[in-house]
């Protein structure tokens, strides 16, 4: 997916598994379960685990256009 608004690259937003929970209004165990389920890819960076929030948001509105 590419970034970019008015010629420039957007940087990414990594969010923690508790802020997607807060985001999309989940618990953290369901955040857990859609990674173990492969619908949202996390990125793992050491002992931590972050998500592209672009591209979560994203997937989702495209989900939601296409009667997901």
């Amino acid at each position: 997916m590419s970034n970019f608004k008015q010629g420039r690259a957007i940087e990414p937003v990594f969010i923690s598994r508790r802020e997607l929970s807060n985001r999309l209004d989940i618990s953290v165990s369901t955040a857990q379960r859609l990674e173990k389920d492969k619908v949202i890819t996390p990125i793992k960076i050491g002992g931590s685990v972050r998500y592209n929030w672009q591209e979560i948001y994203s997937n989702l509105q495209n989900k939601s256009k296409n009667g997901y």
